[in-house]
């Protein structure tokens, strides 16, 4: 009895042993072509669909759906929104095809297909983040770059992230997009994907000569100069998907094939990285929050988790996404896409938000993509609420500049001002140092100007430098330093391009208080100077540096009447404002 029982487990495990070597030889026997020949024959029947029934290109694709259905090499297909159909070929290999609709200017009106407008949503200034995202490198990921911005849009997302001084950004588009990039993103503290996207990968910036698509050798040529020498392999094993499709604008009718294949990254792919734990990762991409797994059904085996589940199960700080409550997602309205994306960069970068409120709106609720409500649903959703949603750490985000410090020597509380590279305090010192004054002896107006120092008492016994920084604590709190003429000239010059009106407080000035706009909140106010009297009060504002001459010290002046900020000459005696700057 025991040696039956012996003789069926060897048996068993030597069937097992057989099926796995089986299964090893049909991957790795599995021809590319399978993928391209499908492709070809799913383009051909598209286009007869789509020429019975002009102008109605998600009628061809369900058309062409059940057509697909009853091939011979293809064991399952779904289409997501009559835009996409996925294929799976029953030698398990996949692939897609699609249509992405434009406007008349062939920009795409979704993150995977439609149209509609919504209007620029930003959010606002909430809850303080606890903890910092350290990692100051930023990438903007943009593999379909081309199809989505025009520069002005794309630069308006740089220039809040360039301006807020706190952060390195690398902007990639199309062709440099490759699938290698990827592994990089924990290299980031802020990842911004923005492509098109699918229930379980989404379109990289590799593209794919098509030529002679039916010769396998020549395929794996292309596919290596197109992508890599790795790429064949990874397409064969599901992890890279070769796919292709059209665009499509409503207005015209016109239907643009993409002359290359596009190359898409599975979730299978995202599954093998190393974790993100020092990232945070933003797929502004349709569908990624899809967080069901991916099941073929012609074996019946999970072949990957959704791209939002891959993406989560990199520990990344923070995922941001859209997503139904049922874990599906569906096609996000570029507009609405567009928004979420400065609303997200404007609260970790500016506002100083907490990745756990960054999402949110003024009342505290989830923006959700008005576009999605106006799309049938299925009749347990009689509404579909596509949410843009986070998940991951609730309080982080980059340090702002634009927030409040406590000076422990008086327990005086100033504001903070992101000045390009530099921290600047946004009002002026009031520490009562010796030989400090209040303008007039009032000290009624040591709130609203702070009060009056002479280069002696600013100093505290430093020795004059013009060094950026001056490394001059002087009178200054602990953290913090008296500017040299040095930084002032870069604040003036690279920081605000000689528009000293833009410093300027839109108050406590005479008229015309010329250019004041305060735009960067510094809110340079005329607190005026004195020595045995008080002169000038709202007319002049005058602030210290480090740099002592033969005779006297290198002041920055505003004035009510004129915009530019001016470099001017101040006895030693004369008690002028102090600004400090953190070190």
């Amino acid at each position: 009895m025991k040696n039956t029982k012996l003789f069926a487990l060897l048996a068993f495990a030597l069937l097992l042993t057989h099926c796995k070597e089986t299964e090893n030889a049909v991957s790795g026997n599995r021809m590319l072509t399978e993928v391209t020949s499908i492709l070809k024959a799913t383009d051909d029947k598209f286009i007869q669909y789509n020429t019975l029934s002009p102008g109605d290109p998600k009628k061809a694709i369900e058309q062409t759906k059940s057509w697909l259905q009853t091939q011979p090499t293809v064991a399952f297909v779904e289409s997501v929104d009559s835009v996409i159909i996925n294929i799976t070929l029953k030698s398990g290999l996949e692939t897609s095809f699609f249509i992405n609709e434009t406007n008349i200017d062939g920009f795409s009106l979704f993150r995977g297909g439609g149209n509609s407008n919504s209007g620029n949503i930003l959010a606002v200034t909430g809850k303080k983040a606890k903890n910092d995202i350290k990692n100051k490198n930023v990438l903007i990921y943009a593999p379909a770059y081309s199809d989505f911005y025009k520069d002005a849009e794309m630069q308006k997302v740089v220039n809040i992230l360039n301006k807020s001084g706190l952060v390195t950004t690398t902007l990639m588009k199309d062709l440099e997009c490759s699938y290698e990039i990827i592994p990089k993103f924990k290299d980031y503290g802020l990842v911004i994907i923005d492509t098109h996207g699918g229930t379980g990968s989404f379109r990289v910036g590799n593209e794919i000569d098509t030529a002679q698509g039916n010769d396998e050798e020549i395929l794996k040529l292309n596919i290596a100069k197109g992508a890599g020498p790795d790429a064949y392999a990874k397409i064969k094993a599901n992890e890279l998907i070769l796919c292709n499709g059209y665009k499509y604008t409503k207005v015209n009718n016109k239907l643009i094939k993409y002359s290359c294949y596009n190359l898409k990254v599975t979730s299978k792919y995202i599954d093998g990285l190393p974790k993100m734990p020092e990232t945070v990762i933003f797929g502004n991409m349709c569908y990624s929050g899809y967080s069901l797994p991916v099941v073929n059904p012609y074996t019946g085996k999970t072949e990957y988790s959704g791209i939002g589940t891959a993406f989560i199960s990199k520990e990344p700080i923070s995922y941001y996404c859209y997503i139904r409550d049922n874990k599906r997602s569906s096609e996000v309205e570029d507009g609405f896409a567009k928004s979420m994306e400065e609303s997200l960069v404007r609260s970790l970068l500016v506002d100083g938000d907490s990745t756990g409120i960054a999402h949110l709106d003024s009342e505290g609720k989830e923006y959700f993509d008005p576009y999605a409500l106006t799309q049938p649903g299925p009749p347990s959703e009689p509404k579909i609420y596509l949410y843009f949603r986070q998940f991951g750490a609730p309080d982080y985000s980059y340090y702002s500049c634009n927030d409040v410090f406590t000076d422990n020597r008086d327990g005086n509380i100033y504001k903070s001002v992101c000045m390009g590279k530099q921290v600047w305090m946004g009002e002026n010192l009031r520490y009562n140092a010796p030989g400090s004054a209040f303008y007039n002896d009032d000290p009624a107006n040591g709130p609203i100007y702070g009060k009056l120092y002479d280069y002696a008492t600013v100093m505290n016994g430093a020795a004059s430098t013009n060094a950026n920084p001056s490394g001059v604590q002087g009178i200054c709190p602990n953290g913090w330093h008296v500017p040299s003429a040095a930084e002032w000239d870069y604040l003036n010059i690279v920081t605000i391009g000689n528009k000293g009106g833009d410093l300027k407080d839109l108050n406590y000035w005479k008229a015309p208080n010329l250019g004041a706009t305060d735009l960067y909140g510094f809110s340079a106010r005329g607190g005026g100077f004195g020595n045995t009297k008080y002169e000038q009060l709202n007319f002049f504002g005058l602030w210290t540096t480090t740099h002592g001459l033969n005779n006297g010290i290198e002041a920055y002046q505003l004035q009510s009447w004129t915009i530019p900020l001016l470099k001017v000459n101040v006895g030693f005696n004369i008690k002028i404002s102090c600004r400090c700057v953190k070190n």
